[in-house]
């Protein structure tokens, strides 16, 4: 368990550190967005799933000049008098390689986190959304008047952890 907090330390230091690194970046542009969602489950599967619940996402784009960060929050709640019950997050980086480029537009290195924590009957006990790291290249291009963009990646996943929360 020691070893594991160590760990989950040491990847929030990392992460807050490139936050503070991005911060410095100058954006040309930011768009952030919050969203108000409902989520249907119950109509689709009411054995499994007790009720609806709402659902907040944040979401925030940052193009620099050397690539683009994004990033992603979905917070469940779906807890005990509608209080949050999951919160899954994704941590997007493309950076710019060199003077590489495909038909004139600039090749990245993608980087990128997904993974998130969750509570159960009335937080009582807690679980780990699986953590997953991919890294690959990305790419943009137009065609008929439409900006396209494709992203190829390996994906590594963390192994479910049994211990408690």
């Amino acid at each position: 368990m020691q070893k594991h907090i160590e760990r989950t330390a040491l990847r929030a230091t990392i992460l807050l550190f490139g936050l503070v690194v991005l911060s410095e970046a100058m954006p040309s542009r930011a768009d952030m967005s919050v969203y108000g969602l409902y989520d249907l489950r119950h109509v689709t599967d009411p054995r499994d799933n007790p009720r609806n619940f709402p659902v907040v996402e944040m979401k925030g784009f940052f193009p620099q000049s050397f690539g683009s960060f994004l990033f992603k929050e979905e917070i469940d709640l779906a807890g005990s008098k509608g209080n949050q019950s999951q919160v899954y997050s994704e941590l997007d980086q493309s950076i710019k390689i060199s003077r590489a480029a495909l038909s004139g537009a600039p090749l990245l290195l993608h980087l990128g986190y997904s993974g998130g924590l969750g509570v159960f009957n009335n937080a009582t006990g807690g679980y780990y959304v699986q953590n997953a790291y991919s890294i690959g290249l990305e790419h943009g291009f137009s065609r008929y008047n439409a900006n396209c963009h494709y992203c190829g990646d390996l994906r590594a996943v963390t192994r479910a952890s049994r211990e408690a929360l």
